[in-house]
């Protein structure tokens, strides 16, 4: 049974930023609005938090309003913990971090390797493509 779902940040949470052909410049980070809210209706039945390969959690928080952040009930960078993804390790500190065994756990990443990295240490994992297969899947996961 699913208790908690942790995100990736970069490329989950916030899209990378990229090179524009409409005026050649490079364009900014730009925040998943629509899954944020998402996420505000899942934190009503699981745990949340955020896993992303950064230096350091204070660089998170600075891409976040505070009422964004106080969707998560951890945000661990792999600079305070000293593993990565796709390292087994940094998804048993952020299971542990929450209360539960990795087994009750999904991660949602949008890189394969990490997912993967993710299921061998016992997590389920998703890799995000979209919203809405997203939501699918997390129905799925629930029996909805």
């Amino acid at each position: 049974m699913v208790k908690a779902i942790i995100f990736d940040c970069f490329g989950v949470l916030i899209s990378e930023g990229g090179f524009s052909l409409l005026n050649g410049t490079i364009s900014n980070e730009k925040k998943n609005i629509e899954l944020l809210s998402y996420i505000a209706d899942l934190k009503k039945d699981y745990k949340i938090a955020m896993l992303s390969n950064v230096n350091n959690a204070q660089s998170l928080f600075k891409r976040f309003e505070t009422n964004e952040i106080k969707l998560f009930d951890e945000v661990i960078a792999s600079g305070d913990i000293g593993f990565a993804k796709p390292q087994a390790q940094a998804f048993e500190i952020v299971a542990d971090k929450l209360g539960f065994r990795c087994d009750e756990c999904v991660m949602i990443d949008d890189r394969e390797d990490y997912c993967m990295g993710a299921r061998s240490a016992g997590m389920q994992a998703i890799l995000y493509e979209s919203l809405d297969s997203l939501r699918s899947q997390i129905n799925t996961l629930s029996g909805n």
